[in-house]
């Protein structure tokens, strides 16, 4: 019959059997964990949302996302391998913006203003700072906004 310490495929044997007693090696954890992103451009966005008043930083299924109060104004993500900020813009704006290399509308939230804009260079990070408190302004409440002003000076 098995050997003393075997269980069916899958359950955990005795530590004799399997050093550490480990089921999964380093390279089994899953693909989750292997290149989240950490890079130059990710910092430039979180040192510049960090400044704005009452930002959080969560993790939204993987992608560092920026909020005040409870709503989303900057998603970092990478989009065909580069790097991209979600934000969300004036219908007008995401227009204007989305004629330009780079620029798309968001595939699943486009319709509600939501803006793909590339940091890789092809947007100046000027632009993308005054884009972000763009965003940060349509989903802040009044007075986070009123912050907002008394730090920068009204729109």
């Amino acid at each position: 019959g098995p050997r003393a310490g075997q269980g069916p495929p899958g359950t955990l044997v005795s530590s004799d059997d399997t050093p550490g007693g480990h089921i999964f090696g380093p390279d089994q954890l899953g693909e989750d964990l292997v290149g989240l992103p950490d890079d130059e451009e990710l910092e430039r966005l979180r040192s510049f949302c960090a400044m704005l008043p009452e930002t959080t930083e969560i993790d939204g299924l993987g992608h560092p996302t920026f909020r005040v109060a409870t709503k989303a104004f900057a998603i970092y993500e990478v989009v065909d391998g580069l790097p991209t900020a979600c934000l969300k813009v004036s219908l007008e704006m995401q227009a204007e913006l989305t004629g330009r290399d780079g620029f798309a509308p968001e595939p699943h939230t486009g319709e509600h203003g939501w803006t793909l804009v590339p940091l890789d260079g092809r947007a100046h990070w000027d632009e993308v700072d005054e884009l972000v408190i763009a965003s940060y302004r349509l989903v802040a409440p009044s007075e986070y906004v009123a912050q907002l002003d008394a730090l920068l000076g009204p729109a």
